[in-house]
């Protein structure tokens, strides 16, 4: 009988494969570490980075209820999607059910990693903090059990991802992958007053890299129209998209980026 899995991955063994600066290794700049002034650049086991023990148990060591039964099914499903985009350089050719699936992964790919989490734990806290300035102190929030919730509720989330109109975008093997991989941007719309980095907001960008040469962009459908079947490669060969697609895995990752290799230098530059 397979034993209950101790190290669990928030950013998939599927994904960081494909950044891989050997079969099973991948470079890993640590920015806590820079903080620091200790080593902040190793080259790692794909196993033991961006992973946690017992991460998706709601009670730790217990498989009962743990969402990483749940979230590894999905996984191997995307696999040979993710395979297959590659292969061909060509998102079109996904079937209806594959773009289903694949946005369901975005989704929870955006809500399962540990900055996921923290955000959720930060904006609870401070809820909490307001509640308890005007009343009796109150209970500490179950933030692991609302994240869990939101993860449930990924379905929703997946359907204003996959409205979006996809592009593939491409580089010399120069993409980074960090610990929080779908990140967010609005270039259209500034607004200090509301958000607008919603999945649903005017103008919202997603963008996730799935491989050190290809990134998959996601851009508003509300802004933006496209009609034609074969979508094109956008390209990243030009310094300022690249600068700016690896900028996001960098400024909104938790702690770690990765790379197929050991060059940091957007990283030092973005920092």
């Amino acid at each position: 009988m397979e034993s209950h899995p101790i190290n669990q991955h928030y950013v998939p063994r599927v994904l960081l494969k494909n950044f891989s600066s050997k079969k099973s290794h991948v470079w890993v700049y640590d920015k806590q570490s820079k903080k620091k002034e200790w080593s902040f650049i190793k080259e790692r086991p794909i196993s033991k980075v961006a992973s946690e023990q017992y991460f998706y148990d709601k009670i730790p060591n217990t498989k009962e209820g743990s969402y990483e039964y749940e979230l590894g099914k999905l996984e191997r499903e995307i696999e040979p999607i993710i395979s297959k985009i590659i292969e061909s350089k060509d998102i079109s050719i996904l079937t209806e059910k594959e773009r289903e699936r694949f946005s369901l992964f975005i989704a929870l790919q955006h809500l399962r990693t540990k900055s996921g989490l923290n955000k959720l734990k930060r904006i609870t806290g401070d809820l909490e903090d307001k509640i308890n300035h005007f009343f009796a102190e109150s209970n500490n929030f179950d933030y692991r059990g609302l994240w869990f919730e939101m993860m449930e509720t990924a379905p929703k989330f997946s359907k204003y991802i996959s409205n979006k109109i996809w592009f593939l975008g491409e580089s010399e093997k120069l993409f980074y992958c960090s610990d929080h991989p779908v990140v967010l941007q609005n270039s259209s719309v500034q607004d200090s007053l509301r958000g607008t980095l919603g999945l649903d907001s005017y103008g919202i960008e997603i963008y996730m890299p799935i491989s050190d040469s290809l990134i998959l962009c996601m851009f508003c459908e509300k802004l933006l129209q496209f009609t034609e079947k074969k979508t094109p490669l956008l390209d990243y060969h030009n310094r300022d998209y690249l600068l700016n697609a690896n900028s996001l895995q960098i400024q909104q990752s938790e702690r770690f980026i990765f790379s197929s290799s050991n060059n940091f230098e957007m990283v030092e530059e973005c920092m």
